[in-house]
């Protein structure tokens, strides 16, 4: 269980933990004995509470709260147990502490890198003009989004890390193969396969989440549109057949028609960029689960199936 939330404090400490409720669940002890467990999320920690001689509590799921109680040991891990929850009014100051994004020197890092990568690898002039005309205007709404709302990088900022991911994977993967990658081709598809991510989920009561946009167009198809877009406010003139195998990059990405895009990966390009978002997505779940874990725990996750975490000290 990850209670890092609470790590800061001594057992038998008295706090105030403000939070947004993850998960409710009610329950008895063996002598019948009803409590409330909560799970609690701070940016990117979690605790749990226990709520004693409860058997039931107003729907708090998903809800900004105060929380006052005392924390104890429970199963070799800190827990908080509960005197008192207050649902609270969730102001700009409380969402900037609680809602889970990436901290602005890895934001920086990325921003850096991915200019880097049009700078090194893009020369055709129309590319490089698509690419930089589009980051100047998405750049900051991609920090400030998520790459999904549950299953990976579900944090303001994970679309920027995902997607400068797909990009540096793609570019590895492409350099087995010199004699079949268009390495522009490949770059601009791959720093472009999730654009349309940063209309797709809104940030609501604390919790991200899909927007009606994400859920009545789907970012694939606002992805197209912002290109479509770009290009024509711009008037960049852009090959057409080029432009057509960037579209197909972009709405071929999930690779299979049952996980979204229209249509199979058809082009070598097109082919590393779908898995190089299908590694770094199951790495990020992986990554995820593990941090939950204790060494030599084994947890199924219905995306990627069994996780392991080894004990590093087994390990020669």
């Amino acid at each position: 269980m990850d209670n890092s939330l609470l790590n800061k404090y001594e057992v038998g400490q008295s706090v105030e933990i403000i939070g947004v409720v993850e998960s409710v669940r009610t329950g008895t002890t063996k002598k019948g004995d009803p409590y409330v467990e909560l799970m609690l999320t701070a940016k990117n920690e979690r605790c749990r509470c226990i709520w004693w001689d409860k058997d039931n509590v107003e729907d708090l799921a998903h809800k900004p709260v105060k929380v006052q109680g005392t924390i104890k040991l429970y199963r070799d891990a800190r827990n908080l147990w509960v005197d008192n929850i207050q649902v609270i009014r969730p102001t700009p100051e409380i969402m900037r502490q609680l809602v889970p994004s990436a901290n602005s020197t890895e934001i920086e890092k990325l921003k850096k890198k991915l200019w880097s990568m049009i700078k090194t690898y893009i020369t055709t002039q129309s590319l490089r003009q698509l690419l930089v005309t589009t980051f100047k205007r998405y750049l900051p709404d991609m920090a400030n989004s998520p790459a999904a709302s549950k299953i990976h990088d579900a944090y303001l900022g994970g679309l920027l890390r995902h997607t400068v991911a797909v990009a540096s994977l793609a570019i590895q993967i492409a350099k087995e193969y010199p004699h079949l990658v268009n390495m522009e081709l490949l770059i601009t598809g791959a720093l472009l396969h999730d654009i349309g991510k940063v209309f797709a989920y809104q940030v609501d009561n604390l919790v991200i989440e899909r927007s009606q946009d994400g859920i009545l167009l789907e970012h694939i198809v606002m992805g197209l549109e912002i290109v479509n877009k770009i290009i024509s406010e711009h008037k960049i003139k852009i090959d057409e057949e080029t432009l057509k195998l960037i579209k197909h990059i972009i709405i071929s990405h999930h690779g299979q028609l049952e996980w979204g895009s229209p249509v199979k990966p058809a082009i070598p390009e097109a082919i590393i960029v779908h898995y190089a978002d299908v590694i770094d997505s199951r790495i990020s779940i992986v990554e995820h689960e593990l941090s939950d874990m204790k060494a030599g725990e084994i947890k199924f996750n219905k995306y990627v199936g069994y996780v392991l975490k080894v004990n590093e000290d087994s390990v020669e």
